[in-house]
């Protein structure tokens, strides 16, 4: 009897085999390959609404990636994908033409996934060919407290590298200045897609936990706006406690001693201090003008060197032109082409000289001619409190053009009725923040006095201030429920100059 079961459990054994084993083998018949070069004819259909292409990288390779569309509507989009499955980068087709190219980095050499399907749902051939991209741009580095403003062309893509801090959590804010626009990507150190923001969208907001893990921030034009879409960047800590304007430290003066040029980091640009006196370098390997006044107009008096390091002195009242130590005096740089480090909040507001002649057009970068100034939308003013005040919760009371905060997850409310009804209004749930690992001989001990609770799966939480934990599971948006206590009261950060 015994022998009996122990050939059918065999029989049942190698039948699992083989359904594991034919499984396997129409998943790999399903990806079919390509290599560079090479043109393929594709379908998309009903059975197979999204077919998949293998294709073997090289670490760092870029590949321009075409698609076209044979049939009427077909609206092709692909996505990169690893052999694993994880995500690398989705293009898609917003303007839903027949033919998607992009160029693609392949962040390590290994085996690539290409998934091909219709943005309309529409069935039909289309044509798939790949062939040798042009080398990504080098990336620019972005710092904490920097804002860093840039524009993207259609077609184009722009790689930011950062890091987190061992000290606390960073918020990584991002904000274009047109409806629609960009197409954002986040990436960990090993090139995994970690967060995406979508088409359409004008910005957003990524959380960074505490560590020094390295990140790649990719910006591209998402094809929703015709035109060249400009952006600005804040890297900035999350902590919702306003953050004090420090004490500017001494600036040297260029007669005792001159901008210092400092160790060249990966990337060949200087590193930018975090703390200190406020200084400003070239955003990139290129020379910028240096000019006697804040507009494109004004004399060239010199031009900044990519690895040196200028002491700022002031900030126009628009706050897009910084004053800089130069040749023993003074000259103004465009924000949108430079990058800064120190504590550059309490650099002075200084008005500029009139505009002076320019000598004929150079080679070398500037911003453009401001034109009319925009009347600010209000995702604009929100954003220019954050980056003014470096605080990554800040928004704009409409009554007065003063900047407050709330405790996450609270948001400033009312602020279009007056500064005596501005109030911090929280949402029904909240998530709940996860510490460290509990303790104790069974690992159910959280820090005594913390506030923080123990959840099955190990890890110690807290809910926000004015929420207490509820039965929704401890990873999801309702964690923590609003309880009956009072609302914190907004809390001032300080005032925007009326321009």
């Amino acid at each position: 009897m015994n022998k009996r079961k122990t050939r059918r459990s065999r029989a049942w054994l190698l039948f699992f085999m083989f359904i594991l084993l034919a499984t396997s083998a129409s998943l790999v018949g399903a990806q079919e390959p390509i290599t560079l070069n090479e043109t393929k004819i594709g379908q998309i259909s009903a059975e197979v609404p999204e077919p998949f292409y293998n294709f073997t990288a090289q670490a760092g390779q870029s590949v321009r990636i075409e698609i076209i569309g044979t049939a009427e509507g077909l609206a092709p989009q692909f996505a990169i994908l690893t052999s694993a499955g994880a995500m690398v980068q989705a293009i898609g087709n917003p303007g839903l033409t027949l033919t998607v190219d992009s160029t693609v980095t392949f962040p390590q050499a290994g085996l690539y996934l290409i998934q091909v399907s219709s943005a309309t749902n529409t069935t039909g051939q289309f044509v798939l060919q790949l062939s040798e991209g042009a080398p990504p741009a080098p990336a620019i580095p972005l710092s904490q407290a920097q804002t860093m403003v840039g524009q993207v062309a259609p077609g184009e893509r722009v790689t930011y590298n950062l890091s987190g801090s061992p000290q606390f959590a960073l918020d990584l804010i991002v904000m274009a200045t047109a409806t629609g626009g960009v197409e954002v990507t986040l990436r960990d150190g090993a090139g995994t897609v970690i967060g995406m923001l979508g088409r359409g969208l004008t910005g957003g907001q990524f959380g960074l936990p505490v560590g020094q893990a390295a990140y790649r921030l990719e910006l591209a034009h998402d094809g929703s706006n015709p035109g060249i879409v400009a952006y600005q960047l804040l890297l900035t800590s999350s902590g919702n406690a306003p953050v004090q304007p420090a004490v500017p430290a001494p600036v040297t003066t260029a007669e005792t001693a001159p901008p210092a040029t400092a160790t060249t980091e990966s990337g060949g640009l200087p590193p930018l201090p975090e703390s200190g006196a406020c200084v400003v370098a070239t955003a990139t390997g290129v020379n910028v003008n240096i000019r006697a006044a804040t507009t494109t107009d004004a004399a060239i008096l010199g031009r900044m060197d990519p690895q040196t390091v200028y002491n700022a002195t002031g900030i126009n009242p628009e706050r897009s032109w910084y004053q800089i130590q130069f040749g023993g005096g003074v000259g103004w740089v465009a924000l949108s082409v430079t990058r800064t480090g120190g504590t550059c909040i309490s650099l002075p507001v200084v008005s500029p000289p009139p505009t002076a002649p320019a000598p004929p057009p150079t080679e070398t970068i500037d911003a453009p001619q401001p034109g009319p100034a925009p009347t600010l939308s209000v995702s604009a003013l929100d954003l220019l409190c954050r980056t003014t005040y470096f605080n990554g919760a800040a928004q704009i009371n409409l009554n007065d053009r003063t900047c407050y905060t709330c405790p996450t997850p609270f948001t400033i409310a009312g602020r279009e009725l007056g500064s005596s009804a501005l109030r911090c209004s929280g949402p029904a749930t909240a998530f709940a923040t996860r510490h460290g690992a509990a303790t104790g001989i069974i690992g159910t001990d959280c820090p005594a006095g913390s506030g923080q609770f123990w959840d099955p799966n190990g890890f110690c939480y807290t809910c926000p201030l004015g929420y207490d934990r509820s039965t929704a599971p401890v990873d999801s948006d309702g964690a923590c429920h609003r309880n009956n206590s009072a609302a914190p009261a907004p809390i001032l950060l300080g005032s925007l100059a009326q321009n």
